[in-house]
């Protein structure tokens, strides 16, 4: 089962929270818990067809989080727009390489480049080159910055406390503590730590919970 996650090589440089990082800590939730602040549900296997984009999701769902946090209003980016963008194929993107696109060219809203429930050659047409250059223009407002989280329960505890985490998982769905065992295929946002991760989904189920035993391996922090 593929749904569109490419496991990242971390690099020498790449910043890493509490570790190699020249950003300073920014504690906005204290709790850790940004459940008041989810966004609207939206599926890649919506309309009959897989985007393969958990990448792009698991990334914006984040962001979606916290601008409403930061500016009491609530922001839909355009997933679409972002999952060409950097590159998306049918084998899916890594986590990386989405938020090194959305930091380098910006981010459209859903209303400027909004989804299809056509197929997969319309979702990932050209986008025209004006919608790049309106796509800059958010970041003549906000800066976009992203860094690794260590794999420990104590390392996620303290960066919920910052953002939202973008978090590579094995799928599963279903009620109860989930403790999926085998190859990891998706990306997810993680947006609490309770007697369980809270998991926000865009494939079939939206919310779930995994086990706190559960490694992710890959873990971001926008």
């Amino acid at each position: 089962m593929n749904l569109g996650a490419l496991q990242d090589v971390k690099k020498p440089n790449d910043w890493i929270a509490r570790g190699f990082t020249p950003l300073p800590t920014n504690i906005l939730q204290s709790d850790g818990n940004w459940e008041a602040y989810l966004p609207v549900v939206e599926f890649q296997n919506n309309g009959g067809y897989d985007r393969y984009a958990c990448a792009t999701y698991s990334y914006l769902n984040p962001l979606e989080i916290l601008y409403l946090r930061l500016t009491g209003k609530e922001i839909n980016f355009s997933d679409r727009f972002l999952a060409k963008a950097s590159g998306t194929t049918k084998s899916g993107n890594y986590m990386y390489k989405v938020a090194e696109t959305a930091r380098k060219i910006g981010l459209l809203l859903e209303s400027q480049y909004p989804d299809v429930n056509t197929d997969w050659d319309d979702y990932y047409k050209d986008i025209p080159e004006e919608l790049y250059t309106e796509a800059l223009k958010f970041l003549d407002e906000w800066d976009l910055y992203h860094e690794w989280v260590e794999d420990t329960n104590e390392a996620i505890r303290e960066a919920l406390r910052e953002a939202p985490l973008q978090v590579y998982v094995r799928f599963a769905s279903g009620d109860g503590i989930l403790n999926p065992v085998g190859r990891r295929q998706h990306f997810v946002t993680l947006y609490a730590m309770t007697d369980a991760y809270e998991i926000f989904d865009h494939y079939t189920q939206s919310r779930k919970r995994y086990s706190l035993d559960y490694k992710f391996d890959s873990i971001l922090k926008p």
